[in-house]
């Protein structure tokens, strides 16, 4: 007889052991509270959470995607992770915006008009709690995802909250990254286009399949840091970012 055991997100599975002739027992370990945080790879200070309620009580419905958008051929299985989650909130803004509570929602809509158009999602985190690198990417490559897409907001320090903008970052094929990029440029009016650029953040560098990692603004800028508390801004960054994933898809042809 065989039995296969999938764990679900935010678990992972550790010893099998055989208690006796007729019991076997499976650790299973929550990575919420057993995983030391991550440090933020573009604020090392890794600021202090402050809690603050979240932007808005009443969000703005889901927007559709329009007629002809790109339905894929076959299976497709994107990875759409929201970056940090629960003990890590990532950076802390003006007014005490927290990344978490900008980059969740979004996330999630990037989720739910990708999968009106056929594609299969996996989330890394659907609700706010803390999940880590590592198991980001194991998650990724163990489903054998074909795309994955890291949501984060940017931070800068200094009191320079004249520092606004949207980046795409990836590690290897930059085609993904150049997709999303083009999407949000052609939907969401930005501060600043700060561009698509290389670097070898962990989630990009180990995981198996084509893989981007946007930042959708800075919660320490000014504007930017207005506009991401938008219920509305926030979707049309959602759509964008889905749109440019379906992009990607129809160029691959998958």
């Amino acid at each position: 007889m065989v039995i296969q055991v999938r764990p679900s997100l935010g678990v992972r599975l550790g010893g099998l052991r055989q208690r006796n002739d007729q019991t076997l027992s499976l650790e299973v370990i929550s990575l919420r509270a057993t995983t030391p945080p991550p440090r933020n790879p573009r604020d090392p200070r890794n600021p202090t959470p402050i809690t603050v309620p979240p932007p808005s009580n009443n969000p703005s419905p889901t927007p559709s995607l329009p007629p002809g958008s790109q339905t894929p051929r076959g299976r497709v299985l994107v990875v759409i992770d929201p970056g940090h989650g629960g003990k890590d909130p990532g950076a802390v803004g003006l007014g005490g915006l927290r990344e978490v509570d900008v980059i969740l929602p979004i996330s999630l809509e990037v989720s739910q008009l990708l999968k009106q158009q056929g594609v299969e999602v996996m989330m890394t985190r659907n609700a706010d709690y803390f999940i880590s690198l590592q198991g980001r990417t194991a998650m990724a490559n163990r489903a054998r995802a074909n795309i994955f897409v890291s949501i984060h907001a940017n931070a800068v320090g200094g009191g320079r909250s004249n520092v606004s903008g949207m980046e795409t970052f990836y590690a290897g094929n930059r085609q993904l990254a150049d997709a999303i990029h083009r999407s949000i440029l052609r939907n969401v009016t930005v501060a600043r286009d700060r561009g698509v650029k290389r670097a070898r953040f962990y989630v990009l560098r180990t995981s198996r399949m084509p893989s981007a990692l946007v930042e959708v603004g800075f919660v320490t800028g000014s504007v930017d840091n207005a506009r991401l508390r938008d219920p509305a801004y926030r979707s049309q960054m959602a759509r964008a970012i889905a749109l440019g994933i379906l992009d990607y898809i129809r160029q691959k042809r998958l």
